[in-house]
């Protein structure tokens, strides 16, 4: 503990004593330590009911492995914590105490069930009943498993991930249990009969996960009519059958987000959704046996849907274009879906006006599609990142109706900006990606750009081009981020003209370009620059680099100079190096190394200065 921490708690000896144990209540448990040594009475504060749950608190609170560490080094106040039993003037319903519990628990159990069920046992019922939350390891048994369900009447979530377990210990589950959430993921070995009679006593269930588990899905047949499950997950359950499917359908209408990733089915399940059916969310992504009239059934009466996730599927999207006009998706994902049908996609387009985000990256269409959007959509996100095959023709009409459009990305695509350079006047966009795009046309951009006032995002990084763009920007614009790494073809009067408009500009990437740092002395001098990237720049003029620290560089942070060619003056020229949090400079060769020396910030200062590499 060091003076200073013992001055500011020996401030607090004056306090009188009944107050002591509220102090510690608002310590962690290093704090509570430290305390103790300052005088007895704290010492003595902590050995009160009160400021024994003060110590529970804290150390529940806790990271698993530091309880383990003080288990190890301090086993008998672990246990004596846990039979303490504290009012509920203390712990309110007793969420403490079920915290601090749940934890000793997994790790005993780590270290041995039989152990934990020891433990468990010798707990005061009221204690037992606290446990609301448990995440076992994968050494646990259904025997085990059956004496903690029996032990623990108020047990909410239960994870047995990667267990061995069958589920006849979950079978024995009492039917007054209060168990909300069950996590199977990985378990290999489930019987589905010991899961058709968990499930039926299990009738307060909201959540159920099973991921890449062995189920066919037929231990889901006893679930009771009115239950309550609103989230189900059964991705890469490879055995899943569409029959078994249909009956969940049928069984569960309450069910919000359903997760079928990565299976087999072909969607005939699907197919016998209820129309009040309250699905919103559902994951078909990976599925390559998607039936498309069966996809179109279960779009068209779905009404509720608002997330679909086709990413990696075999969708052509036919199913899509059976959503009605009423439809509220607002998110779907068809990433590398490569047998996408432009028309049917147009179809769904054109009767989706509640669509906010729509994600193609890496899939083969023209962007004729994007034309068939209603006028009055809500778009926001659009993604075509790695899609080669844009024609700027095919979605001239898209882009003269997106209003609502906040960011788009176009990285790695052959996309030349022809057509985004029709967005309306008045338009909504704040991040516009093109990286790696190499067909960009500067003219079609700066046109673009001379319309883009809310823009705060830009990144051209690996393109072909020269800042003349920029210079568009408006004057009032909301620039705060321009990412321009490896982009060789910088022409410096183009950067000077652009850069007294950067009034908000805060990060600066240029690493990797030819850039000679001359556009840097025209930032505005209130400039609210405060990262600066530069590596990789060979071409640096020191005397610019100078004449920028001295006098234009007041909000820096951050500066990165790695590889570059800096002899490091210029930086060394800044008026307050210590108030940079980080100076990267490694791989400088022509440093200076002794005036440069002399102006690092002292080591003890919050300034991280990289050296070597």
């Amino acid at each position: 503990m060091t003076s200073a921490t013992s001055s500011n708690f020996s401030i607090l000896n004056n306090l009188p004593f009944v107050l002591y144990p509220k102090v510690l209540s608002h310590l962690n448990f290093l704090e509570q330590t430290s305390i103790k040594k300052v005088n007895t009475l704290w010492s003595e504060a902590t050995k009160t009911l009160p400021g024994q749950f003060a110590l529970l608190q804290a150390i529940g609170s806790l990271e698993k492995r530091s309880i383990m560490k003080l288990m190890r080094k301090n086993p008998l106040l672990i246990d004596a914590l846990s039979l303490q039993v504290f009012h509920s003037t203390l712990d309110p319903a007793y969420k403490f105490t079920g915290r601090f519990l749940s934890k000793v628990l997994e790790i005993k159990c780590s270290r041995s069930p039989e152990e934990m069920i020891t433990f468990l046992e010798q707990l005061p019922p009221k204690n037992r009943e606290a446990i609301q939350d448990l995440s076992l390891p994968a050494n646990i048994t259904d025997d085990y498993l059956a004496k903690i369900l029996e032990l623990s009447p108020n047990l909410k979530a239960l994870s047995l991930a990667s267990s061995s377990i069958t589920g006849k210990g979950l079978a024995k589950i009492l039917p007054q249990n209060c168990l909300e959430k069950i996590c199977l993921d990985h378990c290999k070995n489930l019987d589905e009969e010991c899961l058709k009679e968990f499930f039926s006593k299990a009738t307060s269930l909201k959540e159920i996960h099973l991921i890449n588990s062995n189920i066919s899905g037929e231990g889901f047949v006893n679930i009771p009519v009115n239950n309550q499950i609103e989230y189900l997950h059964l991705g890469l359950c490879k055995n899943l059958t569409d029959d078994s499917l249909t009956k969940i359908i049928e069984l569960c209408p309450n069910i919000k987000t359903l997760c079928l990733s990565a299976t087999n089915i072909s969607g005939e399940g699907l197919s016998y959704i209820s129309e009040k059916s309250q699905l919103e969310t559902v994951y078909l992504n990976s599925c390559k046996n998607l039936n498309e009239k069966y996809l179109g059934n279960f779009f068209l009466h779905a009404s509720r849907l608002t997330t679909i996730q086709l990413s990696d599927s075999n969708t052509t999207c036919e199913g899509l274009s059976y959503v009605s006009q009423e439809s509220q998706i607002k998110y779907l994902y068809l990433a590398s879906c490569k047998s996408i049908n432009e028309s049917f996609l147009g179809s769904f387009l054109s009767s989706s006006s509640q669509l906010k985000e729509l994600y193609l990256t890496n899939t083969d269409i023209s962007g004729a599609a994007l034309s068939h959007l209603s006028s009055n959509n809500q778009l926001e996100k659009l993604f075509l990142i790695d899609c080669m095959r844009l024609v700027d023709a095919a979605f001239e009409s898209f882009f003269s109706k997106t209003s609502s459009l906040k960011m788009i990305d176009l990285s790695s695509s052959n996309i030349t900006c022809e057509a985004l350079a029709l967005l309306p006047e008045e338009n909504s966009l704040e991040e516009l990606q093109l990286e790696h795009c190499t067909n960009l046309n500067e003219k079609a951009l700066a046109h673009l750009l001379s319309k883009a006032a809310m823009l705060q995002v830009f990144n051209c990084s690996y393109s072909q081009l020269t800042g003349e763009a920029l210079t568009e920007l408006p004057e009032h614009n909301q620039l705060k981020v321009l990412v321009m790494h490896y982009c060789r073809h910088l022409n410096e009067k183009a950067l000077i003209k652009f850069f007294p408009k950067a009034t908000k500009l805060e990060i600066l990437d240029l690493s990797d370009s030819n850039t000679s740092g001359k556009g840097l002395l025209h930032l505005p001098k209130d400039n609210q620059l405060q990262v600066l990237k530069l590596h990789f720049c060979e071409k640096l003029i020191e005397d610019y680099l100078l004449r920028f620290f001295s006098s234009k560089a007041s909000a820096l942070r951050e500066v990165d100079f790695a590889h570059s060619n800096t002899n490091g003056r210029g930086i060394s020229n800044h008026p307050n190096l210590s108030q940079l949090t980080k100076i990267n400079i490694q791989g400088c060769h022509l440093l200076v190394r002794a005036r440069w020396l002399c102006s690092l910030p002292p080591r003890k200062s919050q300034t991280q200065v990289l050296l070597k590499g």
